[in-house]
């Protein structure tokens, strides 16, 4: 699990430049100090151990500042979860800087992300929680039950006899 305590930030768009009729392109500075930060506390939580491999689960928290100008009330709505940041950073832009940022440390690239979630939520203490768990799936496509599923439910093994077709309960 790698936190990064602090407002989470999005992955800004590239910037570009122009000098003697070239152009470059270049990441922010704000962007790039982000990143640099969440490289290092990963590098601290792997250690020694190399990058994951494999298809692999992410779960994403990003806990979002409340705003000062809240009313004690809106503060309490939002510690509650009744309230939800639907606010920037956009949740592809947080995922976009983790995937870079944790390329090479804690996965060898962010292509084995096969599964996602990011949770936004408002909390006193802004940061990232970052879980990240290697993916099993049996051969299994998506929700499908396993066969040690079937025989604790009897009905999903009757189905599978009948071929799943409707009605056939």
């Amino acid at each position: 699990m790698v936190e990064l305590p602090g407002p989470p930030q999005g992955k800004g768009r590239p910037r570009f430049s122009s000098a003697h009729g070239f152009v470059r392109a270049y990441t922010p500075a704000r962007t790039r100090d982000y990143e640099t930060a969440l490289r290092n506390q990963a590098l601290v939580v792997m250690g020694p151990r190399r990058p994951l491999s494999g298809p692999l689960s992410v779960s994403i928290e990003a806990w979002m500042p409340i705003p000062a100008s809240w009313s004690r009330r809106q503060f309490d709505r939002a510690v509650a979860g009744a309230t939800l940041p639907a606010s920037k950073p956009d949740s592809d832009n947080i995922l976009k800087i983790i995937g870079d940022g944790c390329n090479g440390i804690v996965w060898h690239d962010d292509r084995q992300l096969t599964t996602v979630v990011i949770r936004k939520r408002y909390g006193p203490k802004p940061g990232l929680v970052i879980t990240v768990v290697p993916e099993n799936v049996d051969g299994r496509l998506f929700d499908q039950p396993a066969a040690n599923d079937l025989e604790a439910e009897p009905r999903l093994a009757r189905n599978r006899q009948y071929g799943d077709r409707p009605g056939c309960a």
